[in-house]
């Protein structure tokens, strides 16, 4: 079961903790380089989410934890950012707002 074990809907928590308990009868868990947990651990993460971990090479399994639950946030919170600047924003309200000026340089 731990050698199958992913991430899948669970939070990072939820796995951590799953992987915790079914990591403690295999000897892998048990490597002297810690870094062999790092990557199973990193192997059962939803692909974007080991993108962007991989990237880090995080030798420390705590470290890691810490840094996939940040990540996790951030991917969250970034769908309920405010929407209403840029281009995009002025387009819906139909060009209402001022154009830019370039400033003209006097020499």
């Amino acid at each position: 079961e731990f050698l199958q074990l992913k991430k899948g809907n669970k939070k990072v928590g939820e796995y951590a903790s799953k992987f915790e308990e079914l990591g403690a009868y295999s000897a892998l868990f048990y490597h002297p380089d810690e870094r062999m947990k790092c990557i199973k651990f990193e192997d059962g993460l939803r692909p974007e989410l080991r993108k962007a971990v991989r990237i880090l090479e995080i030798c420390d399994f705590p470290t890691l934890i810490h840094k996939c639950h940040f990540l996790e946030g951030f991917d969250h919170n970034k769908d309920n950012r405010p929407k209403s600047f840029g281009p995009q924003f002025n387009k819906k309200r139909n060009n209402e707002g001022k154009p830019y000026d370039r400033p003209q340089w006097k020499p």
